[in-house]
């Protein structure tokens, strides 16, 4: 009998556990028949284990839903104990199973989807509903996966949080971007460039402790969260600038300007409006 690819998921259980649940078998026969949907196992590979090595014949029930992934992740999870790395590592593995079951639904059909949205939903929400997280947590922890197996793994053993995976990622690749922008301004272009201007890469504390003093600071810094000792560290450093202007987005302006006129004497707040979706 063939054993159905998520139920090959979950481990079988321990050389001792499954002496013990034969034993079982022996004297009190199968309680629990095994549950197979033609000639696939979907439950009971431990049962019909013990079964063969009690020497006792295995009963079987026939599955007669129309979705043998959630049954399947059903009752194993009510068995097992799963934290949520756990789970969101077996809400990836099983998407492509949900994906394939809503395939041979709709069969050669292409508007059964947009027609039916509740019950065709997509694979990665029910696969997320599955396991008990958020479809959107899911889609994190696959971009994590993609990106960092070895951060994904840490993930998985619930060592870290999707989220700050996420933000070690993010922090890691904006060094990367940057590093290869600087790296793209060949010696050429920078002699053109310093023709007619003075291009330094430093902070504004280390460009004005080489001696430079301007009458006016123009900047944009970052604008996450996780930039915002960056307007800090500048209204410090600029404290004696005459004009200092600073670009923000609108998420953290009352954090911004509280670090900035720790400093500075704030003169006037400016807006412009860009064409598209806001994200900051």
């Amino acid at each position: 009998m063939k054993i159905h690819p998520v139920a090959e998921l979950f481990p079988m259980l321990s050389a001792s556990e499954l002496n013990e649940l034969t034993d079982s078998i022996k004297h009190e026969g199968l309680l629990n028949p095994c549950v197979r949907q033609g000639d696939i196992l979907l439950d009971g590979r431990n049962r019909l284990a013990a079964c063969r090595l009690a020497g006792v014949e295995p009963s079987f029930t026939e599955y007669r839903g129309d979705s043998p992934v959630a049954f399947i992740i059903g009752v194993n999870l009510m068995r097992r104990h799963l934290d949520k790395g756990q789970k969101i590592a077996l809400g990836l593995e099983i998407e492509a199973n949900f994906a394939e079951e809503a395939k041979k639904r709709q069969g050669t059909r292409t508007d059964l989807v947009e027609q039916c949205p509740t019950k065709f939903e997509r694979s990665r929400d029910q696969a997320a509903a599955a396991v008990g997280v958020s479809g959107k947590l899911l889609s994190a922890a696959k971009a994590i996966r993609e990106a960092d197996p070895v951060r994904f793994e840490k993930v998985k053993q619930g060592k870290l949080s999707v989220a700050k995976a996420k933000k070690e990622i993010k922090a890691e690749q904006n060094k990367r971007d940057l590093t290869a922008a600087q790296e793209t301004i060949s010696s050429e272009k920078r002699k053109d460039i310093e023709a007619v201007c003075d291009l330094r890469v430093c902070s504004c504390a280390e460009l004005f402790a080489s001696g430079i003093r301007p009458d006016a600071v123009i900047t944009d810094p970052p604008y996450p969260a996780e930039f915002l000792s960056v307007f800090s560290e500048l209204a410090i450093a600029c404290k004696d600038v005459p004009l200092v202007a600073v670009m923000s987005g609108q998420s953290y302006l009352p954090e911004v300007m509280r670090r900035i006129c720790e400093h500075l004497k704030y003169r006037w707040t400016i807006a412009y409006l860009t064409p598209g979706g806001q994200s900051v």
